[in-house]
């Protein structure tokens, strides 16, 4: 029955089908493992809970080191406030000791016994039973919309030449779409009427402009334009007439790559968007006033997460939702209250697991949200009835439509009370290259119509470990030399794997994954089998290395507030920080002496001696790419730099030389890797990009 109940002990209400804690009324925000500990422990409670039980119930395809255990349930223990209520038993296990009372949903519960009432007139009487009787109905049409089977949707691609459009928005009556598409290389504004063929450029000025998003009366389209005169990452918010015109800035702000969708209040006053106030705070939303210089704060992150983005407030002007992320592929949809516009109250977390960076749509009439889920490149549609406050429904995936879906976008058709929604579907081809460095030539190899990427070679040259979505979901896979016969490492299911790294003796894998919501450490057989879980905290752990004597397992964390370098033994046990002035991305030199890494948002390359060193730029790789990675061999650094094209570059660590060892003008994906005698250079490729225009008629 746990899982049709509700649950109360101390001052808690857990809601185990709506993954939803509460305390006195407010909303507990806890990680999916904590969560589902919290779960376990309740169903088993009263009794001595043993370790071992635990570990198969909560990890059943991991080997977790007894320490992960203990962290979570302090983690637990920390997020409750009260220590009391779950008990340690010595050399066993632990005990939910907490009085428990399920209580059953609203819907299911039986109506109590009334007393009966002193005489009324036959006219009260019959006034009191239609009261009951439109009551019932209600409460009949209420738990019908909760349960209904979920509409079957059909999805067809918009009509029109293959362009590879994106960021789609609907014009308020529903018959407009403005979107972004690329011509000559820069992104501008366009529009069409749905229906017609023809399409308009609005934005001329030559410069990527992107997010389109239209005014409440339909007079106007909000977007974001790149500044070349600008720092790095400074947009500005600018607005034209959706007739044409002149654009207007009304302000600049600070935007994370690829994340930058914008909303309207319903007032058409004021323009929302995820922004930094200073360079070292996390990202948060922030109102930008229409008619003046003004601005405010919409949400306030903690230091923990890097940030909130993809603003969407509710038709109605009730809601702001949007996405808090840990990392971006670690996010969850939230509910702000508003009051006039301003934020009020304590926001509400929709629990679902977390996913990558999602945007987020409202229904025309707000009483629902559709946004992008899942892992990034293998995501879907989902939907959440948001009915009454505090209490959003059950998150389902869209049926019939939305896979691979991003931008979902919802209006009204005319003066009908039938919903069209248009969205991207958004198609990726990456492949791993192999590049010879003696001659120029170049192969693909472990080809697949999916994503292949961070690519590491073994140390005797025989194997490639890289990531892949060929099984559908993110994994670490395993080939030989030349790409062929793969086999499958790991086998989560979900979350996702980037960086992979080979143990000194090639036996082991060190990998990354966001299995579990936020990223985390696991070491895993070469050849496959379980995998052990090295780090789990509330924060971001990415990019593990080995040291070259196999001792040491390096990695990034976000734990202190920025990305710093730590290390674990490979056995587990105490997290040493390394770095204190920023960095992330660690590689060891071959005589494992220094630390290489970079800084988050900056290019450039840094090391310091691993004995009592201070960090030193790199030089000669001050261009270097922070998105791409790099590899240090024995004699050199080489990494992915960017102007007007795309380089890689071979930098002498002995001499200082700069060499150009490819050229393009296309933008060259995560991860490279270069073998010990550096003959050959492994790297991600994006063979092709697909995003086409999905248009859903009578959406319900």
């Amino acid at each position: 029955m746990l899982e049709k109940s509700q649950l109360r002990f101390a001052s808690f209400l857990l809601d185990p089908a709506g993954r939803r804690l509460m305390r006195d009324g407010k909303a507990l925000t806890l990680t999916p493992k904590l969560f589902d500990l919290l779960c376990f422990l309740v169903a088993n409670r009263g009794r001595v809970i043993e370790k071992e039980e635990i570990f198969k119930a909560l990890w059943p395809d991991s080997f977790v080191e007894e320490n992960n255990l203990t962290v979570n349930i302090a983690m637990l223990r920390k997020a409750l406030g009260e220590r009391s209520l779950i008990e340690t038993v010595p050399k066993r296990g632990y005990r939910f000791a907490a009085e428990v009372i399920e209580e059953l949903p609203l819907a299911v519960v039986a109506p109590a016994v009334v007393p009966a009432a002193p005489p009324r007139s036959a006219s009260k009487v019959r006034l009191a039973w239609a009261a009951v009787g439109v009551l019932a109905v209600a409460l009949t049409a209420s738990a019908l919309y909760a349960f209904r089977e979920p509409a079957r949707l059909k999805a067809v691609p918009l009509p029109g030449p293959e362009s590879n459009d994106t960021e789609p928005a609907l014009s308020p009556d529903g018959k407009q779409l403005a979107f972004v598409r690329t011509e000559m290389g820069t992104p501008e504004i366009h529009l069409r009427i749905l229906g017609a063929s023809n399409v308009v450029q609005l934005t001329k000025e030559g410069t990527a402009a992107f997010a389109p998003e239209w005014s409440p009366d339909g007079k106007w389209i909000a977007f974001q334009r790149r500044n070349p005169e600008a720092a790095p990452g400074v947009n500005t918010i600018r607005i034209v007439a959706s007739i044409g015109g002149p654009e207007r800035s009304i302000g600049a702000m600070k935007s994370h790559s690829g994340h930058h969708k914008l909303s309207w209040t319903p007032d058409g006053e004021w323009i929302v968007a995820a922004t930094k106030v200073e360079n070292g705070d996390p990202f948060g939303l922030q109102a930008y006033s229409v008619r003046g210089r003004e601005r405010r704060a919409m949400t306030r992150p903690p230091s923990t997460v890097i940030g909130d983005f993809s603003p969407a407030i509710s038709p109605d002007g009730r809601f702001l939702a949007y996405a808090r992320c840990i990392t971006m592929s670690a996010c969850q949809v939230c509910l702000q209250p508003l009051t006039n516009g301003v934020p009020a109250g304590t926001a509400i977390e929709i629990p679902s697991e977390p996913m990558y960076a999602p945007l987020i749509a409202w229904s025309a009439d707000s009483s629902e949200i559709v946004f992008s889920g899942g892992d990034w490149a293998v995501g879907q549609l989902y939907r959440v009835p948001v009915r009454f406050h505090r209490f959003p429904g059950k998150v389902t995936p869209l049926t019939g439509a939305g896979e691979l879906g991003a931008w979902p976008s919802i209006a009204l058709v005319g003066r009908t009370n039938l919903q069209r929604m248009v969205y991207t579907r958004d198609n990726f081809d990456r492949n791993l290259w192999k590049l010879d460095l003696k001659t120029g030539a170049k192969s693909v190899i472990a080809a697949t119509r999916r994503i292949e990427q961070c690519p590491r070679i073994s140390p005797r040259g025989d194997r490639i470990a890289f990531a892949s979505t060929r099984s559908g979901t993110w994994e670490i896979w395993n080939c030989d030399a030349t790409g062929n016969h793969c086999t499958q490492v790991t086998d989560f299911g979900r979350g996702l794997c980037l960086w992979v790294n080979w143990s000194p003796d090639g036996r082991m894998l060190v990998f990354d994954s966001r299995r579990d919501g936020q990223p985390d450490i696991f070491v895993v057989n070469g050849e496959g089998g379980p995998a052990r879980q090295l780090t789990s905290s509330a924060f971001a752990e990415v990019a593990p290395v080995w040291s070259k004597d196999g001792k040491w397992i390096y990695y990034a964390s976000n734990r202190t507030g920025r990305y710093e370098i730590w290390k674990i033994a490979p056995e587990g046990g105490q997290e040493i920080q390394v770095t204190r002035d920023g960095a992330q991305m660690p590689q060891l030199s071959a005589d494992g002496r220094w630390l290489y890494f970079m800084r988050y948002g900056e290019s450039g390359l840094w090391r310091m001696a691993l004995e009592a060193g201070r960090p030193e730029r790199v030089a000669g790789a001050e261009n270097a790419s922070g998105i791409h990675a790099y590899k240090v061999t024995a004699k050199a650094v080489f990494f992915v730099a960017q102007d007007v094209t795309w380089h890689m570059r071979r930098l002498d660590l002995a001499t200082g030389e700069l060499k150009s060892v490819m050229t393009t003008t296309k933008d060259p994906v995560m991860g490279l890797d270069v073998d010990a005698a550096e003959t050959s250079l492994i790297y991600g490729w994006n063979d092709r990009e697909e995003h086409e225009l999905m248009v859903v008629e009578n959406f319900r």
